[in-house]
């Protein structure tokens, strides 16, 4: 089963392997979904990041929480503290490169609000609301791909 300090453990044991591979290369952290919280910590880690794109994820995991959590039913819902520490705009406080945020205006599994409150989170960062994209089609987008064209050129 996986727990907060396996994911952790296997993103500081990951960072070593992705600059090497990247060698070279640009190295871009993309984060899709709740895989944004990963990317970011990937990132934070990294001794070398040209850019980090997040598609359609949120500022913390308490946010989706939030989202998720039914209002006005009486309803006691708890989430694991360490998965609730998972914050992206703290996470990227040291990173010093550039930040596209992808938000898909039709996402019914992570609202649309939420990538505009991680925009608002990181103001240096670009956003690019698409609204006819859903959770799955944000990345796809051309207008998404012309956005990670341009932030890559920098």
């Amino acid at each position: 089963m996986a727990d907060v300090a396996s994911v952790e453990r296997a993103a500081a044991a990951l960072v070593p392997l992705i600059e090497a591979r990247a060698a070279g290369r640009p190295l871009v952290y993309w984060g899709h979904s709740l895989g944004g919280f990963v990317c970011s910590s990937l990132a934070a880690r990294s001794a070398r990041v040209d850019a980090v794109v997040l598609e359609t994820t949120a500022p913390s995991v308490r946010a989706v929480a939030e989202a998720w959590t039914p209002g006005g039913l009486p309803l006691r819902v708890t989430y694991d503290e360490a998965l609730l520490a998972y914050d992206i705009p703290a996470a990227l406080a040291d990173v010093d490169a550039p930040v596209l945020i992808l938000g898909g205006g039709r996402d019914r599994v992570l609202p649309v609000g939420l990538s505009r409150q991680l925009a608002a989170a990181l103001p240096e960062a670009t956003y690019l609301e698409l609204p006819d994209a859903t959770h799955f089609s944000t990345g796809f987008h051309p207008d998404a791909r012309a956005a990670v064209a341009t932030l890559l050129a920098r």
